[in-house]
Order: structure tokens, then C-alpha cells, then sequence
């Protein structure tokens, strides 16, 4: 799925940022009504919305949509007999559900823990703070460039316990909380280009930005390990020092997660 981390590291499945769709221009409701309107088609399908604040028409839930080269948050309807929270569910694609036709009810989308791509589970999608997920643990991963809000198993980076085919992996907006998230198949190590998305890098690397430039970083983005700030530097590259990924304050348990990089 899993990465978003202060400001240095960024989280996604993929480096795509959310577009506005182009659909009909129609409305309703009482005309007196001054709350924001969509500008949408007349049954909502197709609607631009934010998954960070939805504004669906009734019926309709916030999807993470696939339209190559983007991947654009849209409205799509709820199914007539949906699948709950928990529920195990197909993925239409692999990773992270990316289809207007999810199984799951207007409150969770099918997304992936690991392990078989194809198999899901109804995640519980988190329009509030990376903290408000209901299940004690779960952190609000956002992806897909914020069109994706899902909650997943909290992690620890550099103590990862993330099911098998799972990586540990920093989610947005403060980078300092941490998730599981579907490992990519062939995901990069140190100084692999990585596109500024965390699933991009294996589990123990992070997507960091002009990082490992000792290793010949062909890019603005390249995966680097992650670090133990309270131990004897270990990182790879010449220069490197494990900094934290994060000007906020980390929760206990994760005030020395660092990631290698030459200081600014």
C-alpha cells in the first residue's frame, strides 16, 4: 500500500498527483443552500472531490481513480450490497485499489496488506489527521499524492513488524509516524531512483530527497536507509549521517528513527 516524511520525505505508491477530472456541470439542491457544490455530472459519477475533505453526492464515496499518467481522486458510487470494514476483498489492481468499482461501503476502499497483491482487505479511510484512525495502532497512510487516506498498522522503521510482503514505510503529513504498506516487487535499495514514492524503495530504505549523492544519484529522489539516531553511525555513503526524517515530534518509541543523508 505502505510513506510523507520535517518536510524531507514524501510517501505515495506511485509519483502521480492529483488532477481535476473533466465532467458535466450540474448541481442540486435547494438554491438557497450557500455549502460548496461540486461541479459534477448529474449522478455524481466522475465528480472531482479531496479525499482529505469529501463532498460526494449521497450514494457516492472519494476513490483514488487511475487515469493514466495520474491517478485522480473522484467520486464513484457505493455498491448496492457493500463489503465492511475488515472484509476480505479483490484488489482490481495490484497494491492499492485503484478502480471506480471498489466492493467496500462508503467508509473503508479495498487496499492490500501484503502479501498476494490481488488479495485485500476493507481498509478504513481516514478523511481526518494521520491520527484518527478508530483501531489502536492503525496510522492514517496517504497515497497515491493524498487521493488515497487509509488506515493501517503503525510500524516502526528500523524495528519493522509488518506482515510478510509488507515495508515499514513514513506517511505525510508531519513524517513522523510510520506504516505498513505492500512492498512493490522490485523496489530499489541504496541510491535506487525512486520518483518521491516510498513504495518505490524496498523495506528499511525511504524515498529521500537528493540523498545519497555519494552513490550516484541520478536523480532528485533516491531510496536510502533507514537509521538508529542513538547509535554509532552506520550509513553507507561517504558524508552520510542519520537525520531525522521529521521536524515534529515523534510519538515514544520512535524518537530515533533517522534516515542516511548528507546534511543540508
Amino acid at each position: 500500500m505502505a510513506a510523507t516524511t520535517g518536510g524531507a520525505v514524501t510517501t505515495g505508491t506511485t509519483a502521480a498527483s492529483s488532477t481535476t477530472s473533466d465532467g458535466g456541470s450540474s448541481s442540486s439542491g435547494d438554491t438557497n443552500d450557500t455549502s460548496p457544490r461540486l461541479d459534477v455530472p448529474a449522478d455524481g459519477q466522475g465528480a472531482p472531490c479531496d479525499s482529505a475533505d469529501p463532498n460526494c453526492p449521497d450514494g457516492f464515496k472519494c476513490m483514488p481513480v487511475f487515469r493514466p499518467p495520474n491517478i485522480d481522486a473522484e467520486c464513484a458510487p457505493v455498491p448496492e450490497d457493500p463489503l465492511s470494514p475488515g472484509d476480505p476483498c479483490v484488489l482490481e489492481s495490484p497494491l492499492l485499489s485503484a478502480s471506480p468499482d471498489d466492493p467496500c461501503d462508503e467508509t473503508s476502499v479495498c487496499v492490500s496488506p501484503g502479501g498476494d497483491y490481488w488479495e485485500g482487505v476493507c481498509g478504513t479511510m481516514c478523511p481526518g489527521g494521520v491520527r484518527d484512525c478508530p483501531l489502536a495502532g492503525d496510522v492514517c497512510l496517504v497515497a497515491y499524492g493524498g487521493s488515497l487516506r487509509v488506515c493501517a498498522p503503525g510500524c516502526n522503521p528500523i524495528a519493522p513488524d509488518c506482515i510478510e510482503g509488507a515495508a515499514c514505510h513514513v506517511s505525510p503529513p508531519n513524517l513522523e509516524l510510520f506504516a505498513c504498506a505492500p512492498e512493490f516487487p522490485g523496489a530499489g535499495q541504496h541510491g535506487s531512483l525512486c520518483q518521491g514514492a516510498q513504495a518505490l524503495c524496498q523495506s528499511g530504505f525511504a524515498c529521500f530527497p537528493d540523498a545519497v549523492a555519494s552513490e550516484g544519484c541520478a536523480g532528485t529522489w533516491c531510496c536510502t536507509p533507514y537509521c538508529d539516531r542513538s547509535a554509532p553511525n552506520d550509513c553507507p555513503g561517504p558524508g552520510e549521517e542519520c537525520i531525522s526524517t521529521t521536524t515534529a515530534t515523534p510519538p515514544p518509541g520512535l524518537e530515533n528513527v533517522g534516515v542516511c543523508a548528507i546534511p543540508a
